[in-house]
């Protein structure tokens, strides 16, 4: 019984890491190139592919520049621009697991090279960039930010933001924000809601993650 059931969904991966600047643009020319051929898959990405490239020109240009000066401060301006580059691509990355998530293995694997990036080591598990779940229990919801892959590493002042829609995303109520990535607040009752989150590194707001829908019954 077991050999016939579906496998588990294949893990989309960057496989690079955001230290190799060098290897993030890479990854992410090649993402920009394959998704832009088919955009007719990709309908309604999380950042458009016009936004995308002008953060991958961007921080061509910043390493570029570290590469050939190596004068001082050249690689903390790269990073600054790879941070918003990086935290891009894995919007792109959980957008596409989304759409992974809900196709037989073999379709999965295809999207995943479509869209240029790499299939996961067999058993492998991503962990979301973001999730919100019901202790129903409790009468609590959790929220989670996966800090590491949305922020990097980091020695800046984090401060994380919070949010909440009951109208499908049209409006956004904030919630208190705090120095850790997870939160809790009283459910809110039955209903459909959806849950964002972001960050302020330094000086530095980022973008809010893709919304997390949650059903409350």
């Amino acid at each position: 019984m077991g050999a016939s059931q579906a496998k588990s969904p294949p893990q989309a991966v960057l496989e690079v890491g955001k230290k190799n600047a060098p290897g993030v643009i890479s990854r992410a020319k090649i993402m920009y190139t394959a998704i832009l051929a088919a955009i007719a898959t990709f309908t309604s990405p999380p950042i458009t592919m016009a936004a995308f490239l002008l953060l991958i020109e961007a921080a061509d240009t910043a390493q570029t520049a570290k590469s050939t000066t190596g004068a001082k401060g050249s690689a903390a301006a790269r990073n600054t621009k790879i941070t918003p580059l990086w935290n891009a691509m894995h919007l792109l990355r959980v957008y596409l697991q989304g759409m992974v998530d809900v196709v037989d293995h073999a379709t999965g694997v295809t999207l995943i090279n479509q869209a240029g990036l790499v299939v996961g080591a067999v058993g492998a598990h991503v962990k979301a960039l973001f999730v919100a779940k019901l202790d129903a229990v409790a009468g609590i919801v959790h929220l989670e930010l996966n800090a590491k892959a949305f922020l990097g590493v980091t020695r800046k002042k984090v401060v994380f933001y919070w949010q909440m829609s009951s109208d499908g995303g049209k409006t956004w109520t904030s919630l208190p924000s705090t120095g850790y990535a997870q939160t809790e607040l009283a459910s809110p009752g039955p209903g459909s809601y959806q849950f964002r989150a972001s960050a302020m590194v330094g000086k530095t707001v980022l973008d809010w993650t893709p919304p997390f829908p949650l059903t409350i019954h």
